[in-house]
């Protein structure tokens, strides 16, 4: 029978590691929002938004984290993130990044972009410490690269 009270529906439980320290904190982790904005240029790295009456809102590079695997032994991956992708992977592919100079020639193979270094770091780490996260994401990346 019901009483007619609502019992709000429980929210799913967060690590302690997630939670802000600061409110500070919290604030910077969250989304600037864009009011009617829309891209309207890009190049390599560089982003512009504007708004209605064009005003340019935001301008900035991205950064990101990265994927690449040896064509020698399909089953090695390494995992990084830089502010700018295309130096790094030149970097990688020269043989300039001792981590990845034994296991050359080397493909970029997967990549995510971020407006923050800190949030294409943290993501890096996520990837390299949790199982959870990695074996889906290389079991995807594996499987694109089927076809």
């Amino acid at each position: 029978m019901h009483s007619g009270v609502r019992i709000p529906h429980p929210q799913p439980r967060r690590s302690r590691a997630t939670w802000p320290a600061t409110a500070a904190q919290a604030a910077a982790k969250r989304p600037q929002k864009v009011s009617h904005g829309m891209v309207t240029s890009f190049s390599k790295q560089n982003i512009s938004y504007t708004t209605k009456n064009n005003s340019s809102i935001v301008d900035f590079d991205m950064n990101y984290f990265y994927i690449l695997q040896s064509k020698k032994n399909s089953e090695w991956f390494y995992k990084g993130s830089t502010d700018k992708l295309q130096r790094r992977v030149k970097q990688h592919l020269n043989g300039e990044v001792t981590s990845t100079k034994p296991y050359l020639p080397i493909e970029l193979v997967y990549y995510e972009a971020y407006i923050t270094i800190d949030a294409a770091r943290e993501r890096e780490m996520a990837v390299k410490k949790s199982g959870s996260v990695s074996v889906p994401l290389l079991k995807r990346i594996k499987k694109s690269l089927e076809t």
